[in-house]
């Protein structure tokens, strides 16, 4: 038995600092606790938006929003300090090539995620029946289509859809058996991999229109810009100058 011990706590890349080893697992546990709290808030905030609006306009100016923000980045970072205290942090496998996590660290990113989105199904079906009810009874006229209500309530639908994926790439379920399926395995590495990473960016898309116009005017910008003739000109000019 100490023989078994002694292989196994020398059975470690002798260049590898333990400290070191364990900090990406804690850097992407510490990245997706704050992005699903920032997205339990916004989703928090979007619900009460449409139920109470001007309450909620007084009461959550920028300056308790941003406090919030801060607040809930704090949070997320002690809670995932707190657990990978206890714990081991993640490792990449090279087996089923994605992130392995511990027991420990999936039941608590589970019941996070479970009682986390028990409030926020609540304030969504409560917004979404709110705003069935003013499209069914409420007889003003909007001064826009995107404020009608049916419009909004799809609005409400699509990042209710949005949260319930973000939900599942966070929690993803594990493959038991990678070998047996290998069309499955690799799926659920480029979920697991960049699936939480990327997602938070398709919703920030998908949420605000802002960033939607900006993203397809730089587009129309890069495309004029890379066909527009003087790019030509300038080719020919060092066409030239390495011919001299």
């Amino acid at each position: 038995m100490p023989r078994l011990k002694q292989e196994r706590t020398t059975n470690r890349p002798y260049f590898m600092n333990p400290l070191i080893a364990g900090a990406p697992g804690v850097v992407i546990c510490i990245t997706l606790l704050v992005l699903f709290f920032i997205q339990f808030c916004i989703c928090f905030y979007r619900s009460l938006c449409v139920v109470f609006n001007t309450a909620v306009r007084k009461f959550f100016p920028d300056i308790v929003i941003q406090i919030l923000t801060a607040v809930t980045f704090l949070l997320a970072v002690n809670a995932s300090l707190d657990m990978t205290r206890s714990t081991d942090a993640r490792r990449f496998s090279l087996e089923t090539l994605s992130w392995q996590q511990t027991d420990r660290e999936y039941v608590f990113m589970l019941s996070l995620v479970a009682y986390s989105s028990l409030i926020a199904l609540m304030f969504y079906a409560l917004s979404i029946f709110d705003l069935l009810y003013m499209h069914i009874y409420v007889e003003e006229k909007p001064e826009s289509t995107e404020t009608k209500p049916i419009i909004r309530m799809l609005y409400q639908i699509l990042h209710l859809i949005c949260d319930i994926i973000f939900c599942f790439l966070i929690v993803l379920p594990r493959v038991s058996n990678p070998s047996a399926n290998q069309n499955l395995a690799i799926t659920h590495s480029l979920l697991n991999i960049f699936g939480p990473a990327v997602w938070p960016t398709i919703s920030l898309i998908v949420y605000s229109k802002r960033v939607r116009h900006e993203l397809c005017f730089r587009a129309v910008i890069m495309c004029k810009t890379c066909s527009s003739p003087n790019n030509n000109n300038i080719d020919n000019r060092r066409g030239r100058m390495r011919a001299m």
